[in-house]
C-alpha cells in the first residue's frame, strides 16, 4: 500500500549500475513474502566473493518494538489482524510474522565474512501498529528504540529513531515520485557516487531535514541517523565509498 516503494527500488538499482555495477551483482526483491524474501538473501549471499562488499537497500514499512534494539523488515504476506488487544503478545505475533534486518538479514550475509557491509533503510522507526498509506511508512507512538549495533556495517537511517520516514510530501507535485529520503540519497550519489561514506551522511541529514521542514510547513520532522561499525582496515586505503575514481592509476574514493 505504499506508492512510491517500487519506484524506490528501481532507482537505487539504476543509480548503482549507472556506477558500472554489474548486473549480475545486483538483485532487485519486490513485493515478497516473508519466506521468500529469507530465500532470496540466502541465495544472494551464496554468490557473494570473499572479502565483498555487500550494499542493502530497503523501502518500505518498518517496524520496531520496545525493549527490542532490531528493525524489522514488513514482508506482503504480514496479516495485520492479530486478533488480541494484548500489547504485550501483539508485539510476539508482529515479530513472528516480520523479517529482523539485523538477526536475520545481516547475519546471513556475515556468514560469509563480507569485507564490510553497507545498509539504507528507508522505513520508519517508531513503534507500530497503525499504518497510513498515504504519508509515512509505518505508524505509532513512543521513542522506545535503541540501536541495533552490527560490526562490519554501516546502517544508514531514513529517520533517527522515533521518528516516520515520509513516504511522500502532501502536495508533491513533482514527476519524481520517491521517497523523501531516497530521493535526496539518488541524487547525491549521482552527483558524486565516489563520495566517502563518512562525507555522505552529514550531506543526505542536511537535505532531508530541510525538505521535510518545508514540505509540510514545520509540521514534521524527519532526521536521518547513521551507525558506523566498519571495519576500515580491510578496506583499500582504509576508506569506503559505494563507487571509486582513478588517479595516478589508483583506483581511490
Amino acid at each position: 500500500d505504499l506508492a512510491v516503494t517500487a519506484n524506490d527500488a528501481r532507482a537505487m538499482e539504476r543509480l548503482f549500475l549507472g556506477m558500472g555495477y554489474p548486473a549480475d551483482n545486483v538483485a532487485l526483491l519486490e513485493n515478497l513474502d516473508r519466506d521468500r524474501l529469507e530465500e532470496e538473501v540466502l541465495l544472494f549471499a551464496g554468490r557473494l566473493r570473499p572479502d565483498a562488499t555487500v550494499v542493502v537497500y530497503y523501502s518500505g514499512h518498518g517496524l520496531t518494538f520496545e525493549g527490542d534494539p532490531q528493525n524489522y523488515l514488513v514482508p506482503v504476506d504480514m496479516d495485520p489482524n492479530v486478533g488480541t488487544t494484548a500489547m504485550a503478545l501483539r508485539q510476539q505475533i508482529f515479530k513472528r510474522r516480520a523479517l529482523p534486518l539485523e538477526s536475520t538479514v545481516l547475519d546471513i550475509l556475515k556468514s560469509v565474512d563480507p569485507a564490510g557491509i553497507v545498509v539504507f533503510y528507508d522505513a520508519c522507526r517508531n513503534a507500530p501498529f497503525a499504518v497510513d498509506p498515504n504519508a509515512r511508512k509505518s505508524g505509532g507512538g513512543g521513542d522506545s528504540f535503541v540501536p541495533a549495533r552490527v560490526d562490519g556495517t554501516a546502517i544508514f537511517y531514513s529517520a533517527k529513531r522515533g521518528q516516520e520516514s515520509i513516504a511522500k510530501l502532501a502536495g508533491d507535485g513533482d514527476e519524481v515520485n520517491l521517497s523523501l529520503y531516497t530521493r535526496v540519497l539518488v541524487s547525491e550519489l549521482s552527483a558524486n557516487p565516489a563520495i566517502r561514506l563518512r562525507d555522505l551522511h552529514p550531506v543526505l541529514n542536511g537535505r532531508v531535514a530541510a525538505l521535510a521542514r518545508e514540505g509540510t510547513n514545520g509540521a514534521r520532522s524527519q532526521d536521518p541517523s547513521m551507525e558506523q561499525e566498519l571495519d576500515y582496515s580491510r578496506a583499500p586505503r582504509r576508506e569506503f565509498c559505494l563507487a571509486s575514481v582513478l588517479r595516478g592509476g589508483e583506483a581511490v574514493c
